[in-house]
């Protein structure tokens, strides 16, 4: 029996804007999350004696906690990106990244797409009537429903194996 892994994007998979945009407020909650923590521990070693680290975050300018941002962003979405094709905004909202033949988007593609998040405007470009942001177009992904892709693809298999059991 032959199955098939992947199944061009339809637009009845394609995650809505309100799913995207739960993406994007996780993801930022989340950096937010690491930062704070990240304050805590600078902390918590100043309380011991250990003040280089918390003397480095108190004196950090904002330019820097803005590079600093984007860069956690950066490497967050390519490491997880590149290995589940899913963020943790991506898990709670039940979508996931692929290429427009369904297949799972190269590490190339996956750091394109990330450097291209970092467009200044590029959370404005959702508020067209298609969800689909710069940093999806530009390297031609799409962030799709997982229930409905992968129903899709049984659906697909389905009837695959009804056309080889003939």
């Amino acid at each position: 029996m032959y199955t098939i892994d992947t199944i061009d994007v339809t637009h009845e998979m394609i995650a809505g804007k309100g799913k995207r945009f739960g993406n994007y407020i996780i993801d930022i909650l989340l950096r937010y999350v690491v930062f704070l923590g990240l304050g805590v521990f600078a902390g918590l070693l100043y309380n011991f004696g250990y003040d280089s680290l918390y003397l480095r975050v108190i004196e950090m300018s904002k330019l820097e906690e803005l590079a600093y941002g984007y860069l956690f962003l950066f490497v967050y979405y390519v490491v997880f990106e590149s290995i589940s094709q899913r963020t943790l905004g991506k898990y709670i909202t039940g979508t996931m990244v692929v290429m427009e033949d369904g297949s799972k988007p190269s590490f190339k593609v996956i750091l394109l797409r990330s450097l291209c998040r970092m467009i200044p405007f590029d959370p404005f470009s959702f508020l067209s009537d298609k969800p689909r942001g710069w940093h999806d177009s530009l390297v031609n992904t799409y962030v799709v429903d997982v229930k409905v892709y992968k129903a899709a693809l049984e659906l697909r298999n389905s009837f695959e194996e009804i056309g080889s059991n003939q």
